[in-house]
């Protein structure tokens, strides 16, 4: 069963980035991992720079409130640590959430976390 959600969640991903680059970002990175927890996306337009985080969900409802607020905390910290490995980025920072869901529509709520 882990794979099946493990792939499922890879999957909607790449969805999400997708439709980002649709919408004229750059994906700068995937799965970044730090010591402080893992960014789903990190993508860029413009002098904006949005840490994305990923949820694939049945339902819009379960995709959002999977996200805690101890989670939150680990989002921030690994954006803190994207900022401080990439100094050279001078930019404005957002969080959005994406819940891609099990029909195939992916929904993203810009600057909902924190």
């Amino acid at each position: 069963m882990r794979s099946n959600t493990y792939q499922r969640g890879l999957d909607a991903e790449a969805a999400v980035a997708t439709d980002y680059q649709r919408r004229g970002y750059t994906i700068l990175a995937t799965r970044y991992k730090s010591k402080n927890g893992e960014l789903d996306i990190v993508a860029q337009r413009g002098a904006e720079l949005v840490f994305i985080e990923v949820k694939a969900r049945a339902t819009l409802t379960a995709g959002l409130e999977a996200i805690s607020l101890k989670q939150q905390s680990r989002l921030f910290n690994a954006a803190q640590d994207y900022l401080a490995a990439n100094s050279t980025l001078e930019t404005s920072c957002r969080f959005d959430v994406a819940v891609a869901l099990s029909s195939g529509r992916v929904d993203i709520f810009e600057n909902v976390i924190l």
